[in-house]
């Protein structure tokens, strides 16, 4: 299993400051909760598929989850199951 170190900072436009937030180390297959408010999969557990090693990428992380978003609902075939995030709308999931 490869193991990526990610070190996720954030840039204070105001007065130009790089704000480290902390040393995350997340790997294929942890489960991880959604911190997203606006995602359809909020607070719901998902696995980690495939993480991004491009620093340009701006949401790295692909998170698979076990149901399907709404589409596959409202009469589109299928639906998704599958979404990207950043490295801080993710927390490391208990269980």
């Amino acid at each position: 299993m490869t193991q990526i170190q990610i070190y996720p900072v954030l840039i204070d436009n105001i007065n130009n400051e790089i704000i480290t937030l902390g040393q995350m180390s997340f790997a294929r297959k942890d489960k991880v909760r959604i911190l997203r408010p606006e995602s359809y999969w909020f607070n719901q557990i998902g696995e980690i598929v495939s993480i991004d090693k491009s620093p340009a990428m701006r949401y790295p992380v692909t998170v698979k989850f076990e149901k399907c978003d709404f589409k596959a609902f409202s009469g589109v075939d299928g639906g998704a199951n599958t979404s990207q995030f950043s490295i801080k709308e993710l927390e490391a999931a208990t269980s």
